[in-house]
C-alpha cells in the first residue's frame, strides 16, 4: 500500500465582519455596552466615545458584526463594505477578528482581501503580502488586534472622517468540493478617546490577545468502512458496514456521505470508479472528526497477489478536513502507487472505502 497526499486548494474566503467595543483606558473611560440599532448596524458607546458600524449583508450579535457565507458557487466572488462613523470625540480605533474554527472547509477555500479606507485613500490590511489569503487566515491574523487610526494619516480619527473596511472575497473555480458548506467571519472594533491619553501610553489594543488553536491530529485512526453493493455508489449518505476501535462502541452515529461520483461503463454494466466523500457525526458535518486518510479498495492486486494491501489505493488528507478536497479513485495493480496516472475509463470499480480520522491518544474523536 502506498500513500498519496492531496495538496489543499489555496484557502479562501469566508465571512465577514465588524463588531464593536470600547474599553476603559487610563483616561477613565468606562467599559462599553453594545446596542443593536438595526440589522447590520452596531453602535459602540463608552463614556464620551461613540462609534457606529454599518454593513449591508451582515448581522449584529454579541457585540460583533458577523458576515455569513453559504451556498457560494466556485468562481464567484463579491465585496462587503463596513462603514465606520466616529460620532463624537476624536478616537483611536483597533480591529480584532474572531478565531476561525479548527476545521472550516469553506473558510479554508475562500480567498479574501481586507482593506482600510480613510478619506478616499486605502491600505491593504490582509494579507500583508500578496493579493489574497484564506478567510481562516484572516480570522487568525488579527485575533490579537491591529490599530487602524494611525494609518493613512495622523493618529486619531475624527467625526468628519470617511472610514470603512472593505472585504473582497471569491471562491476559486477549483473549489468545487465545497458544496453545502457555510462559514462566517466576525470582527470587533475597539474605540478609545484620544483626549487625556497620550499616544505613547496607548500602543496596544485594549483587548485580551487571543492565540487561535491549531488543529491537533495526534493519531490517524481507522473509523469505519463502507462496502459498495451492486458496483455503484450514489450521492447520498451511507451507514458504515464496519466501525473500528472506540467508534464501534459509542452512542454517536457516524455516516459516510458521497458527494460526487465518476462512473464508467464496462460492457453493459456501470460501476463507480471515483468518489468525493465527507464524514457526518449525528447527521452533521460540523460535529464530525476531521478525515486524515481515505483508502479505496478495488481492482487487481499488485504482486504478490496474496498481499491484501496491494488492492488498496491510499490518499492522505493533509491538512485534515471533514471531507475530501477531490475525488478518490480505485486503481489496478502497480497503478495504485500513482492512482492519478490511470484514465477514468481504465479504472476498476470501487469495492470499498475506508475512512481514517484524527483521534486522541485513547482513540476518540480529537475535534
Amino acid at each position: 500500500m502506498t500513500d498519496r497526499s492531496f495538496e489543499p486548494t489555496r484557502r479562501q474566503l469566508l465571512g465577514a465582519v465588524a463588531g464593536a467595543g470600547a474599553i476603559g483606558a487610563s483616561a477613565g473611560v468606562t467599559a462599553a455596552r453594545f446596542g443593536t440599532t438595526e440589522r447590520g448596524s452596531v453602535r459602540i458607546q463608552a463614556g464620551t466615545v461613540s462609534t457606529h458600524v454599518e454593513c449591508s449583508d451582515c448581522r449584529a450579535e454579541n457585540g460583533s458584526i458577523t458576515a455569513t457565507f453559504e451556498t457560494l458557487e466556485p468562481g464567484v466572488g463579491g465585496e462587503e463594505t463596513f462603514d465606520i462613523t466616529i460620532e463624537d470625540n476624536p478616537s483611536r480605533l483597533w480591529l480584532t477578528t474572531a478565531c476561525p474554527p479548527a476545521v472550516d472547509p469553506l473558510g479554508e477555500a475562500m480567498q479574501v482581501r481586507l482593506s482600510f479606507v480613510r478619506d478616499g485613500a486605502d491600505e491593504q490590511l490582509f494579507p500583508d503580502s500578496g493579493d489574497t489569503g484564506s478567510l481562516d487566515e484572516l480570522g487568525a491574523a488579527f485575533s490579537d488586534g491591529i490599530r487602524l487610526d494611525d494609518r493613512l494619516g495622523e493618529p486619531c480619527l475624527s467625526p468628519g472622517d470617511d472610514l470603512s473596511l472593505q472585504l473582497e472575497y471569491e471562491l476559486p473555480s477549483t473549489a468545487d468540493w465545497t458544496a453545502n458548506l457555510t462559514t462566517a467571519l466576525s470582527l470587533q472594533l475597539f474605540a478609545e478617546q484620544c483626549r487625556g491619553v497620550s499616544d505613547a501610553d496607548r500602543s496596544s489594543p485594549p483587548a485580551t490577545a487571543t492565540d487561535c488553536p491549531d488543529l491537533e491530529c495526534p493519531d490517524c485512526t481507522k473509523l469505519g468502512k463502507v462496502d459498495v453493493v451492486g458496483d455503484r455508489l450514489e450521492p447520498r449518505s451511507y451507514a458504515f458496514d464496519e466501525l473500528y476501535g472506540a467508534f464501534e462502541n459509542t452512542s454517536d452515529e457516524y455516516r459516510l456521505e458521497v458527494l460526487r461520483v465518476t462512473n464508467k461503463r464496462d460492457d453493459s454494466e456501470t460501476e463507480t470508479v471515483c468518489a468525493s466523500v465527507r464524514i457526518l457525526e449525528n447527521g452533521a458535518e460540523r460535529d464530525a472528526p476531521p478525515i486524515c486518510r481515505v483508502t479505496v479498495g478495488g481492482g487487481r492486486p499488485m504482486r504478490p497477489p496474496n498481499d491484501p494491501d496491494s488492492r488498496v489505493a491510499a490518499y492522505d488528507v493533509d491538512p485534515p478536513l471533514t471531507r475530501t478536497r477531490r475525488e478518490v479513485c480505485a486503481a489496478h495493480g502497480e497503478a495504485k502507487t500513482d492512482p492519478d496516472s490511470v484514465e477514468d475509463g481504465e479504472r476498476p470499480g470501487i469495492s470499498n472505502i475506508t475512512v481514517y480520522v484524527c483521534a486522541d491518544e485513547e482513540g476518540g474523536d480529537s475535534s
